[in-house]
């Protein structure tokens, strides 16, 4: 038995572009097809996908799939964004941690929160106007602290 392995190039030797039947390398960019899949421009790498297509990032292992950057990372879409999480007690963290780190969510219509139980585990300051809907409405706290001197209780029989 002979050994196959061929070498195309060495360290010293290198080839300027490789064509292998649908795929071709250049020296910054891989195509499949005639799709430039992975590119490098100036200070980025690229991932494509032609018109119609999708890009999965995928794991069928037990590891973890990380976006890591050192200056942030973008996600930005002409559609919607979902983050889906399925199984039993998965969760979705969304933090930022360091001197100064902030959360912003925002919307140019409004923010919907859904789940049986939603916890504010601090302090929280409402700018604006404060609507509950429901059947019961419970404050458990020492002081309550009202700047009005007005307040309608019975308003529906009141009017």
């Amino acid at each position: 038995m002979t050994n196959a392995t061929q070498y195309l190039g060495t360290s010293t030797m290198h080839f300027k572009e490789a064509w292998i039947d649908e795929l071709h390398i250049s020296s910054n960019t891989l195509y499949i097809g005639d799709t430039p899949v992975l590119c490098a421009d100036n200070d980025a790498v690229s991932i494509r996908a032609d018109p119609g297509q999708g890009i999965t990032l995928m794991t069928t292992g037990d590891g973890e799939t990380s976006l890591v950057s050192a200056k942030g990372v973008n996600v930005v879409s002409e559609g919607g964004v979902t983050m889906r999480v399925s199984g039993p007690l998965r969760r979705v963290n969304i933090q930022s941690s360091g001197a100064g780190g902030t959360v912003n969510l925002g919307a140019e219509k409004e923010i919907v929160m859904t789940a049986p139980l939603t916890t504010i585990s601090s302090n929280m300051i409402v700018k604006g106007d404060l609507t509950v809907e429901g059947t019961q409405l419970t404050v458990n706290t020492q002081t309550v602290t009202i700047e009005d001197n007005i307040i309608v209780l019975n308003s529906v029989w009141a009017m």
